[in-house]
């Protein structure tokens, strides 16, 4: 990312409710499953995407999270991932700005309010209302809707903070997670931008705003973390997120997996 490219943030923090199932490991039930070292979802995710400078960050890590299930619930191959049907990121944040109240102002949404339109609206093909930033503000048409109903729900688990339960749905249910973080100064660096790599926070750092992304696996001091600023940035899309960073309620939080297409 050059120093002249400008990037919005849109994700915005919401607390699960009580009626939110929780995606839960317990011990006392049963016995804990040794963890794999290492997962990489990577090759069954879509082409990554570039949100461009408008904050549909959220609708952008649901529609990675949506077609990663579609295509494993579907047993398509990995040669086909340029024919993926993806979701319309721009229909789901279009809706997610509906449902807050704010369909002509480009004020990102929460990753809860995203997973509810899935449910509520369901989601177009892409194909059928593009990603266009220019029309960010402009309702779906009729068809757009009508097709969107044919994909409708989806059932969402909020993930507790902690490195087993991050790594189990991970690694063992073999789903990623869709989650927001802090953005500090750094991420918007070169060295960042080039290494994919992303440090703690320095002392003095300034917070820039609130930024969704996708969890597709991890090693063992890094959990590999797919953005959506396009192939150019990071390790071709995707960085590495420091085991202290994710597991701090200070900098990331929001943690949701789909478990199935309904």
């Amino acid at each position: 990312m050059s120093d002249s490219t400008f990037r919005k943030y849109g994700f915005k923090k919401s607390a699960p409710k009580p009626t939110d199932k929780k995606y839960c490991f317990h011990p006392s039930f049963t016995t804990q499953v040794e963890l794999p070292l290492s997962v990489d979802l990577r090759s069954d995710c879509p082409p990554v995407f570039d949100q461009g400078q408008i904050g549909s960050c959220t609708s952008n890590a649901i529609s990675c999270l949506v077609s990663f299930l579609e295509k494993v619930d579907h047993a398509q191959s990995h040669a086909d991932a340029e024919d993926l049907k993806v979701p319309s990121r721009l229909f789901i944040y279009y809706n997610e700005r509906k449902e807050d109240g704010d369909i002509q102002e480009d004020a990102g949404s929460t990753l809860h309010q995203g997973i509810n339109v899935i449910n509520k609206y369901g989601a177009c093909e892409e194909a059928v209302w593009p990603y266009e930033e220019r029309l960010f503000a402009e309702q779906p048409t009729y068809s757009a809707y009508l097709q969107a109903e044919k994909h409708k729900g989806v059932r969402s688990f909020a993930v507790a903070q902690t490195e087993y339960e991050l790594k189990h749905c991970l690694g063992v249910l073999k789903k990623p997670i869709v989650f927001g973080f802090q953005v500090y100064d750094s991420f918007e660096s070169q060295e960042v931008a080039r290494t994919g790599v992303l440090p703690m926070p320095r002392p003095g750092e300034r917070v820039l705003g609130g930024h969704a992304v996708c969890a597709v696996g991890y090693t063992p001091d890094y959990f590999i973390i797919r953005n959506s600023w396009g192939t150019g940035w990071g390790q071709e899309g995707y960085f590495l997120m420091p085991n202290a960073f994710i597991l701090n309620p200070a900098y990331a939080s929001d943690f949701w997996c789909l478990e199935k297409i309904l």
